[in-house]
């Protein structure tokens, strides 16, 4: 969608899980220094490895839709933390 967040902003209702929390989290990840984006589809315009070579840690958000396999080693095992 277009706000991070995923189900949690979209999927679950503002009187169960106050989008004004979700949005906190959301803004002290960014003080922490993280970067991300909800504007672009970074899977459709860069590889994996390309991706590592910019940053230290990758988390993939893929959402709550249809499964849809990236394809790349390791995605089969389960509780594993991928790296270069």
């Amino acid at each position: 969608m277009h706000k991070l967040g995923g189900v949690l902003i979209y999927g679950i209702p503002e009187f169960r899980l106050p989008k004004a929390i979700v949005n906190r989290e959301v803004e002290y990840l960014k003080m922490l220094g993280s970067k991300s984006s909800a504007t672009s589809l970074s899977a459709k315009t860069r590889t994996m490895d390309s991706i590592l070579e910019e940053f230290d840690a990758v988390f993939v958000g893929s959402g709550a839709g249809l499964p849809w396999f990236m394809e790349i080693p390791g995605e089969n095992l389960n509780g594993r933390l991928l790296g270069k």
